[in-house]
């Protein structure tokens, strides 16, 4: 059976077999992907373009 963390467990005393660095890319790199698939390869440039914007405009 699954053993779940108690709710007095810290995240930084969870065992995690990803660095921060590794899990980032990773993630960027499965988003990347997904939104080829999702949008093609034409209009991720401008789909990203418009996040960075909405971004800097916080």
């Amino acid at each position: 059976m699954t053993q779940f963390p108690s709710d007095k467990t810290s995240i930084a005393d969870l065992s995690i077999p990803l660095e921060r660095d590794v899990f980032f890319r990773t993630l960027i790199r499965e988003l990347s992907g997904t939104l080829q698939e999702v949008v093609g390869l034409e209009k991720p440039p401008d789909l990203l373009a418009l996040l960075v914007k909405q971004w800097v405009s916080r």
